[in-house]
């Protein structure tokens, strides 16, 4: 059975997700996000599903006024540096864990390259200040967005 692990720290702390990582190991460690439609939106207050919630600067969501979580806003891209800084892996295995493990639950094949095939990736790098920086994404074999 694989370990779901969220890398946001906000429902797990981080010492948890490395404990996770460690005992299942890579290869049996889905890395998820539970994302809420304010992701992507400015930290401040809003009302979200009937609620009045706080949107921190560190993307977590909460009952405006109270300590109690109400979701997250961190993506699944900007957990990857944080499940690598919280378990000690690799990009290459965060993002085997956000990717080819939940393809391979699903009883999907993970993609293989071939000559001559035609190939949808991700090229992404681990900037400056630890984030992860797209720097090009191919569809259907071509070149559709490179950064500046």
């Amino acid at each position: 059975m694989a370990a779901s692990v969220s890398g946001e720290s906000h429902h797990l702390p981080p010492a948890v997700v490395k404990t996770f990582v460690r005992a299942k190991g890579v290869e049996r460690t889905i890395l998820i996000s539970d994302a809420v439609a304010l992701a992507g939106m400015a930290p401040g207050d809003y009302d979200w599903m009937g609620m009045r919630v706080t949107l921190s600067p560190e993307g977590r969501v909460s009952l405006s006024g109270t300590p109690y979580l109400a979701g997250s806003a961190l993506d699944l891209a900007s957990a990857l540096p944080r499940v690598m800084a919280f378990a000690g892996v690799t990009l290459a295995d965060a993002v085997t864990m956000a990717s080819t493990n939940p393809a391979r639950l699903l009883g999907l094949e993970p993609g293989t390259l071939a000559e001559s095939g035609l190939a949808d990736l991700v090229l992404m790098r681990i900037g400056d200040h630890g984030q992860v920086e797209v720097v090009q994404t191919i569809a259907g074999g071509q070149a559709a967005w490179e950064a500046a």
